[in-house]
Order: C-alpha cells, then structure tokens, then sequence
C-alpha cells in the first residue's frame, strides 16, 4: 500500500532536520563582533521562525492532501462514511459551495465550478474538491485539534498536546501558540525586540516537529478505526518465542521494514496505536532494514507490543 500519511510525514520530519542544522549553522556563521549584533540577530532571528512556521503548516498541509489520497483510495461514496465524517463532509462543502458563490478562493481549490461541487458532492468523485482537511486559518493548535476533530473516532483524545515535551517547560499546545504569535507579528512587519535563546529555539524545533509527528499517529489511528480495510500490510509471521515485551521474533518479514519506521498496533482488545523501530538483528547482526522475504528477524520497538498485530504505518 501506498505511504499516504507516512510518507507526508517523513516529508516533513525530513524538513524539521534541515531546519535544525540551519539554524545550527547560522548560528555559527553569525559575525557577533561585526556591526550592530542586535539588528544581526533579529533578522537572522526572524529567518528562523519564518522557517519554522512554514515547516509546522506545510506538515499539516501535506497530512490533509494525504488523508484525501486515502479516502480515494478507498473510493467510498459518501453515505458510506462514518457518520461524523460525512457531517463534516456535508457542512463543509456547503462552506466551501458559499465560498464559489462569492469567488473566494483558496491554494488548489481556485478552479472549484459550484454546479461540478454540488453534484459530485454525494457521489464518489465527492474528494476532488473537498474541503474536509482544508486548513482554513493560521496552524494554531486549536485550528489543528479542530481539523483533527473532522475524523475522530470513539475514545479520540488530543489531550496530550497540553503534555510537556521531553523534559521542556512548556506544553506542545504553548510552543505552537508561542510560534504562530511571533510568525504573525513578523508578517505584519515588526522587529522582535526580544528574542528567545538559541537553546530554547533548537528545543522548540523538537516540540513542534514531534506535534506533527504525534498529530499524524493521531490520523492514522483514526482512519484505521474507522476503516480496518488500512490495516493490510503486517510485517511479517511471527515465531513461537517471548523475547520481551517490546521485541517481536519474526519467521519471515514480509515488507521491507526500518529503524524509524512506525507501525499500527492492533491489541486482543481492537484498539489501536502507534510505535516506532528502535532496532533491527538478524543473524547476530544489527540491520538498519530487514528486507522482505527475511528471515528469522528480531525486532525492536519502542513500546510494548505484546500480544498485538503489527502492521506496517499507511
């Protein structure tokens, strides 16, 4: 199956890597005994959380496009979808025809025809133009939870962005609000005239990218409880041995699995999470990727999953 939202997410984690080591190597290169160091630093500031914002809604940008990837992949018509998800669906394309109407346009829907909208909103093609995952407004969290909310699921809790991060001081939720504040005021021309320190700036980094990293476990959960048919591509058979709590002996890999990669876990009970590879051995060796058609493969990961099916994240 196709990397739908994994793939939007590796896009992403991979632009919050190249964010850090830019930040990272401005810093380095900034002349501290040149000119004035207070104007140097604002802009080479700004730079840095201009950067950052655009990395943070162009996450969930992608995660949106991909969500539509799925439900056209599952090619359903729109009174075949979970009941929330078709309200949503509903009221939004009622937002989005009202839009047409009065020729507001938004990115990738400026070519949206009202009378192609209305007619296709009830039939399978409803995804074409939809408006389901749209972001319609700055990626404040609350904005976030909001779109989140358009696919929840029964027991769907996105509580943990009021969580604190490794250790920070401050909550998911409060980095975001943190970086959406400074982004607008830049926006709309002011100089900082206080700046955060650079420790704090490299830690913030690693908030708002684990945000994004924990709001696409959140979609993949909800899309796989409301859909099961997702849940297709198992990592492998595993062997008749208890190795731990969090590693799983497998006879054969069946899909080419890495260290980093994340998986769904489906417990006895059907519910349903997400988990990550820490490691990978084989043969008393440690792989960085066990191939398909592998054999006799123990895998590591970094939570319990006792007594859970494994499949490989969509």
């Amino acid at each position: 199956m196709e990397k739908f939202i994994e793939g939007s997410w590796r896009t992403s984690s991979d632009r919050f890597t190249g964010l850090k080591d830019f930040i990272i190597l401005s810093n380095k290169a900034f002349p501290s005994n040149v000119g004035n160091k207070n104007v140097h630093y604002s802009e080479l500031y700004s730079s840095w959380i201009l950067l950052m914002y655009a990395a943070h809604e162009a996450s969930f940008v992608g995660y949106s496009e991909s969500v539509m990837r799925v439900f056209s992949y599952l090619n359903l018509r729109p009174d075949k979808l979970p009941g929330n998800i078709k309200s949503h669906h509903i009221s939004r394309t009622l937002l989005l025809a009202n839009e047409v109407k009065n020729g507001i346009s938004h990115q990738n829907q400026s070519d949206v025809d009202l009378e192609s909208l209305i007619m296709n909103a009830s039939t399978s093609n409803w995804v074409n133009n939809s408006a389901l995952m749209r972001l319609d407004k700055n990626a404040w969290p609350d904005a976030i939870e909001e779109i989140l909310g358009r696919i929840s699921f029964d027991g769907s809790d996105t509580s943990w962005m009021n969580d604190t991060y490794q250790g920070s001081s401050n909550t998911y939720k409060g980095v975001i609000k943190w970086l959406v504040q400074e982004r607008n005021s830049l926006a709309h021309g002011n100089r900082p005239d206080t700046f955060e320190a650079f420790d704090i700036i490299l830690d913030n980094v690693d908030v708002i990218a684990d945000f994004s990293r924990r709001s696409k476990c959140f979609l993949q959960v909800a899309l796989a409880s409301h859909f099961p048919q997702l849940l297709s591509a198992e990592v492998g058979d595993v062997a008749d041995m208890n190795i731990g709590e969090n590693v799983i002996p497998f006879e054969t890999v069946h899909n080419d699995i890495s260290i980093g990669d994340h998986v769904l876990l489906k417990q006895r009970t059907g519910k349903l999470a997400t988990s990550y590879v820490k490691s990978i051995k084989s043969g008393g060796k440690n792989l960085n990727t066990a191939e398909a058609g592998s054999t006799e493969v123990a895998i590591c990961f970094n939570r319990s999953v006792k007594e859970c099916a494994i499949y490989l994240a969509f």
